[in-house]
């Protein structure tokens, strides 16, 4: 009897600790508050949306952060599986789960933009001619 291998199961005596840790490093991903992350809509309830982030994560927004309209119902703002972009506001909630908000994702990447291009200010030298000076 011939016996057939599985060729995507990982024997682990092959691999080394350090292998062992990187491949573990690589699933892990730290979020910060203020981060834009990309998500898709899992599970939709009246006050929240549950959004599945990737790297075995998830994040929920309250239904005050998906829309500007202080009285939206989520189920009139996304569906089950869309794909959305979410500003992190909260590393983890009591269950251990980031907070996020849509409504907010939009003016971060704005915001983000004016504080880099004014710190490249900063650093770029700048003459003053008579025409710019003020009287």
């Amino acid at each position: 009897m011939t016996e057939i291998k599985n060729t995507s199961v990982i024997d682990f005596q092959d691999i080394s600790d350090e292998e062992m840790n990187k491949m573990i490093d690589d699933t892990l991903t730290d979020f910060d508050e203020g981060d834009l992350i990309d998500g898709t809509v899992v599970k939709i309830e009246h006050d929240e949306v549950l959004v599945d982030i990737g790297f075995k994560s998830e994040g929920v927004i309250p239904a005050r952060e998906l829309s500007i309209r202080k009285d939206a119902d989520p189920s009139e703002v996304v569906s089950l599986g869309d794909k959305l972009e979410a500003l992190v506001l909260q590393k983890e909630d009591k269950d251990g789960r980031l907070i996020l908000s849509k409504k907010r994702a939009g003016t971060s990447v704005l915001g983000f933009r004016l504080r880099k291009s004014s710190r490249l200010a900063k650093l770029l030298p700048a003459r003053l001619s008579k025409s710019s000076r003020a009287a």
